[in-house]
């Protein structure tokens, strides 16, 4: 049953479909920056060996059998890589696109139980979100899983609302290929968001129903080229590692990847994953406990509950295992703006302006701090400029009302972010040694069959030199020169023993571990290392 109170309208048709726009336009930059180390470049490189191998249904890394991620990464990027080349573009696309598209799915869903100025707000407050811009950005099989999910969710729910059991297949599908992507998490968010809410509001009967037994088929069915694969790869093995290990084994403790973070690890990630709002987002919380009875679904706010206890309990924590959450608490958000725009609540109302003005402020001078850390060109400073007076005309024009505020938070994070995409992180790539070096290779063009690697596992490296770089031995030599890129310890060694050239030395950093010594362009040249790229000729 769709919430129908009555309300005025968040923003026009035409405001909605620009700052969409917008945020396309912004996220499209990230599409053309080099792909970051490590896990995005080592994915990059496997997707890239998949298909040089022909084998697609066993992976590889390096040439090495790899049982860690499932297959639909390497599938799909493999395939645009296969299509477009070994080129940043070709890796990102399948995983943009999916998430472009996960926009659309949260839209739908949310239109589903609520009025359309909140499914726009849903998915305004999604799109632009710190999480949507990093995992758009530095993309991992996250991307792919969250988008599936989402996909999932908006097909069940059109079931339980229509009762129509071809959503119900789609949504089974959809659950399957999340589940190829990062494995049962894939199954296990759907199932947490959903089944409170079948329970709640009393819809199991809606599964009592002789096409059920059509579902776990479906499951089969898809997940069959991967079972097959990890059976021939790893025996059975992969198969409990891929079902158990993988997933729940990072619970109970089976799993070798530990870093035994605070139970409390994520509640300091999710305040940053949802700027920036932050304020609703914890505001909604408070909303849907005071009026837990009155709520049209369960499906957000277990969506965003359940998974996020059970990633707490998790041996190993990452920051960017939470995005999963994202898109539920996206709704609930914009839940909370759209209550607060149509109605009074004076001592919120003035905590809400405030906390949300310092907020704007801060993503307004955000840029400076990037400018002082990576200076720009005269034409980013420019349109920085420009936007700070686009953002500031909007506020005075519509009154320093609370639309200001919002329409105002939406563009404060859309300079930010176009700041980010289209200077910030092609400023920052420059400094990651492994591709900058496959770059000058490409443009010097250094025969790839005289290319080598010395203890360079950096897979930026690997993938944008077009494959496996072998690496270098004394019999390399016996035909030609070899050109070979390694580290400050390989340098002094080759240079001890051949004859060599040093033809360009590459900056490198992590560019994923960031920090304020490395942002500081004063200290910055005491966190690089060093790559080399030496020429060595045969000896004598």
């Amino acid at each position: 049953m769709q919430d129908s109170s009555s309300s005025l309208p968040t923003f026009s048709t035409s405001t909605f479909y620009y700052l969409l726009g917008l945020s396309v336009f912004i996220s499209c930059f990230g599409l053309f920056i080099p792909i970051m180390e490590v896990d995005a470049s080592q994915y990059a490189s496997m997707s890239l060996e998949l298909w040089q191998s022909h084998s697609l249904l066993q992976l590889t890394d390096l040439g090495e059998a790899y049982l860690d991620k499932p297959p639909l990464l390497f599938w799909l990027a493999g395939l645009s890589i296969h299509i477009l080349g070994n080129s940043s573009f070709a890796f990102k696309l399948p995983s943009f696109l999916f998430a472009w598209g996960s926009v659309y799915a949260l839209y739908r869903f949310t239109i589903i139980y609520y009025q359309i100025s909140i499914a726009r707000l849903s998915a305004l407050v999604y799109a632009c979100s710190v999480t949507f811009l990093l995992f758009t950005n530095d993309i991992r099989t996250d991307t792919l899983m969250i988008a599936l999910v989402v996909f999932a969710v908006w097909q069940l729910g059109e079931f339980l609302q229509e009762n129509k059991v071809f959503s119900l297949f789609l949504a089974t599908g959809f659950i399957a290929l999340a589940m190829l992507a990062k494995g049962p998490i894939g199954l296990v968010v759907p199932c947490l968001a959903v089944g409170p809410n079948i329970l709640l509001k009393r819809q199991w009967k809606s599964f009592i129903r002789w096409e059920i037994i059509f579902i776990p088929l479906i499951l089969l069915l898809i997940l069959s080229p991967m079972l097959i694969g990890l059976h021939q790869q790893w025996g059975m093995h992969g198969l409990s590692f891929f079902f158990w290990e993988q997933s729940f084994g990072r619970i109970t403790g089976e799993n070798v990847w530990e870093n035994e973070a605070s139970y409390f690890y994520f509640l300091h990630n999710i305040v940053w994953a949802v700027l920036p709002f932050t304020l609703f987002f914890l505001n909604s919380l408070v909303q849907v406990l005071v009026n837990w009875r009155k709520q049209v679904e369960y499906i957000s706010f277990f969506g965003l509950l359940l998974p996020f206890l059970a990633l707490s309990l998790s041996h190993y924590k990452l920051p960017h295992y939470i995005y999963v959450t994202v898109p539920f608490a996206s709704i609930l958000i914009a839940k909370s703006i759209h209550t607060w725009i149509n109605e009074t609540h004076k001592p919120f109302d003035l905590v809400a302006y405030w906390l949300q003005l310092t907020l704007i402020t801060s993503l307004l001078i955000a840029p400076i701090l990037i400018f002082f850390a990576f200076p720009a060109s005269m034409l980013t400073y420019f349109t920085y400029l420009l936007g700070i007076i686009a953002i500031l005309s909007a506020f005075y024009l519509l009154q320093f009302g609370k639309k200001a505020i919002i329409l105002v938070s939406f563009g404060a994070f859309l300079l930010g972010a176009f700041i980010v995409n289209s200077h910030a992180y092609p400023a920052l790539l420059k400094y990651q040694g492994s591709s900058e070096a496959a770059f000058y290779i490409k443009d010097q063009n250094i025969p790839q069959d005289q290319l080598y690697q010395h203890d360079i596992w950096w897979r930026g490296f690997h993938y944008y030199s077009g494959g496996n770089v072998p690496a270098f031995y004394k019999d390399s030599l016996a035909n030609h020169n070899a050109y070979v890129l390694t580290n400050e310890d390989g340098y002094s060694s080759l240079i001890s023993m051949h004859q060599t050239e040093l033809l360009k030395r590459f900056d490198h950093f992590n560019v994923t571990r960031l920090s304020l010594d490395f942002l500081n362009p004063k200290t910055r040249k005491s966190k690089v290392q060093s790559l080399y790229l030496v020429k060595i000729y045969p000896s004598d």
